[in-house]
């Protein structure tokens, strides 16, 4: 029992490793110890075993997380073999949901491991993009593209530059990505922001791009989190993003209309840190 508790111990303080790091970590010796207290602490249910890069060795190996701990390798390790099942995960000029999905769960990873930071929009533009270089091949992953690039009118779309753009030639885009970071409070403000970057996307995907994606992330639990009414229950109790919806703020003149249903569900990161994605119908 002093061994489970001293395991449990480590990987709420230190986060996620392999049995060989948590053997030099909690000096628990021989190694075999270890394994064998983690396979029954996962058949308790409270850790999850899985295989992964180890973040402290950096070698493939079974990787020790807790169990409903902020964020666990199993959602990394759930898009990496759905990925396989489906053999889509990425061919050449062709991105996926799949491909998008464990982008972002790879970039939550490493933020919940202190690897990166991400802090504001921007920075989360950054780390993604890079994170996509890595993954796609033959193809540009560009950022603040203008829709004129791609041959398209400007005064059609609510917004013109878009965040996060692959494509393999101007008249062959593939993805184009939205994103949020709400900060600062300004919550409906953000929120009608996010409405819009969902209408561009919508846009974007009638207008010739293969697929169109909108994520957020936030670490403010009233973006996600309470009551009220208004455009609060789209991020906050699953509510269906549909149809037209108003500027909740200031002069409330203006008013975008979504035409497909989403349903924002938040996926935890760590901390208070969560992230939601949207695919374009």
């Amino acid at each position: 029992m002093a061994h489970k508790n001293t395991i449990l111990m480590f990987l709420r303080k230190s986060g996620p490793m392999c049995d060989d790091c948590l053997s030099s970590t909690t000096l628990i010796r021989p190694r075999q110890s270890i394994n064998s207290q983690c396979r029954n602490l996962t058949e308790s249910s409270q850790i999850v075993r899985a295989k992964y890069s180890c973040p402290l060795c950096h070698k493939e190996k079974i990787i020790n997380s807790l169990t409903g701990s902020d964020y666990s390798l199993n959602t990394v390790n759930r898009g990496a073999r759905q990925a396989d099942e489906h053999g889509d995960f990425y061919q050449e000029g062709k991105i996926s949901l799949t491909l998008i999905e464990y982008a972002v769960q790879k970039l939550a990873y490493m933020v919940a491991n202190g690897d990166i930071q991400i802090y504001n929009e921007f920075s989360l533009q950054h780390e993604l993009g890079i994170i996509l270089r890595g993954l796609v091949t033959g193809s540009l992953v560009q950022f603040e593209r203008n829709v004129s690039y791609f041959g398209l009118t400007k005064s059609e779309f609510v917004k013109k530059e878009i965040d996060i753009v692959v494509y393999d030639s101007p008249s062959k885009p593939q993805a184009a990505i939205e994103l949020k970071f709400p900060q600062n409070g300004q919550h409906p403000e953000q929120m009608f922001k996010s409405c819009k970057d969902i209408v561009f996307i919508e846009q974007l995907k009638e207008s010739g791009f293969d697929r169109a994606y909108f994520i957020v992330f936030a670490d403010d639990r009233l973006v996600y989190e309470g009551g009220g009414d208004g455009i609060y229950p789209y991020f906050r109790s699953e509510k269906k993003l549909t149809g037209p919806i108003r500027k909740p703020t200031g002069s409330r003149d203006e008013t975008v209309t979504i035409r497909g249903e989403y349903t924002l569900k938040w996926n935890e990161v760590y901390g208070s840190m969560k992230y939601a994605i949207v695919e374009a119908q």
